[in-house]
């Protein structure tokens, strides 16, 4: 997630997050959809209530020019004022090339601890960087040698953390 849903909201206001993603030309999803907006049910299953051909839905791709390899899906609900009140995500599925190997996802969750630490701290945003530069350089490489290898094409998918539509 680039951006995360708040905690809550009221019916009629907007919800806008933010998810890494891919080009959306990878897979144009013509029986599938680019987000859904799930709400949770009494037995705690997650039920979608709409898509991106939905009217209170956005989608927009926004590529990276100049930031190789990078990309994000933003997604804005408009939560229509007969929303039942409960718990709600917002969902992104899309997918990306790949030439080797599957696809992960990558989660940093670094304890309090370190973080508060300032020299940890500081360790810790010099490797993060080095790392984003090496993804950064691998999906360039990627890239290019994908038109001549023959790129594979892998889908992936993630969510915003839940919140309260009240």
């Amino acid at each position: 997630m680039a951006i995360d849903a708040k905690e809550s909201y009221a019916r009629g206001e907007n919800v806008f997050v933010s998810f890494r993603s891919a080009n959306p030309r990878n897979n144009q999803r013509i029986e599938g959809t680019f987000l859904t907006v799930d709400k949770q049910d009494e037995s705690g299953k997650w039920k979608t209530l709409y898509v991106d051909g939905d009217w209170c839905t956005k989608f927009y791709w926004k590529g990276g020019v100049g930031h190789f390899g990078e990309s994000f899906a933003e997604i804005t609900w408009d939560i229509p004022r007969d929303s039942p009140q409960g718990l709600y995500r917002i969902c992104h599925h899309g997918t990306r090339k790949t030439i080797i190997g599957e696809a992960t996802s990558s989660y940093f969750n670094a304890p309090d601890w370190l973080l508060s630490n300032t020299m940890g701290s500081k360790a810790i945003h010099l490797a993060w960087e080095a790392y984003k530069l090496g993804f950064r350089f691998s999906e360039k490489i990627r890239s290019f040698t994908g038109s001549m290898v023959g790129a594979r094409y892998k889908d992936f998918s993630g969510c915003s953390r839940s919140f309260l539509v009240k």
